[in-house]
């Protein structure tokens, strides 16, 4: 799957996934500043969790992507995902609040 970052949206080849299956996610940056890209719970306006906090609860990430890199993640959505609504996100200061974030969700 092919996710593009840029300052500052995320957009995502696919954004409905099956629980069990196996994703190659091909993450490029093509903004002028690093991005993140984490695999997590929707926030739902959860500001209060710190940034340390949100790590902890990603399912997977990627910790910097720079400007003009690839980098690429695999990950297989659990079985317990199935019906859930999820995110792929950048929670570096105020990318997040600035657009970076990308809702997808696990059929059931």
């Amino acid at each position: 799957m092919q996710v593009k970052e840029t300052d500052f949206k995320i957009a995502s080849s696919v954004t409905t996934f099956s629980p069990g299956t196996h994703c190659h996610f091909v993450v490029t940056n093509n903004g002028n500043m690093a991005h993140e890209f984490m695999i997590l719970p929707q926030s739902e306006g959860n500001w209060e969790m710190g940034m340390g906090n949100r790590h902890k609860i990603a399912f997977a990430s990627i910790d910097m992507v720079h400007p003009g890199e690839t980098k690429t993640l695999d990950y297989t959505f659990p079985s317990s995902a199935a019906g859930s609504h999820l995110e792929f996100a950048c929670y570096l200061p105020s990318h997040y609040d600035a657009g970076m974030r990308q809702r997808v969700s696990v059929n059931s």
